[in-house]
């Protein structure tokens, strides 16, 4: 997902923060990715917490965004 936005591993901040991936095994993630996200006409910061892993997800969005 990160070549798809045009950036790489060395735009993300560096975090300590452990996940649970897709099928619920923990997965410590890579960095964190601030981005402007546009939804219909809403523009937000967000930050993304990138994870390496296989799914036919490509990003989660929190409650805010339902």
């Amino acid at each position: 997902m990160l070549r798809q936005l045009g950036r790489s591993a060395d735009d993300l901040i560096e975090t300590n923060v452990m996940l649970n991936d897709f099928n619920g095994e923990p997965s410590e993630a890579q960095g964190v990715l601030n981005v402007e996200l546009t939804v219909g006409r809403n523009t937000v910061p967000t930050s993304f917490f990138i994870i390496n892993s296989k799914s036919t997800y490509t990003v989660l969005l929190g409650r805010d965004w339902i």
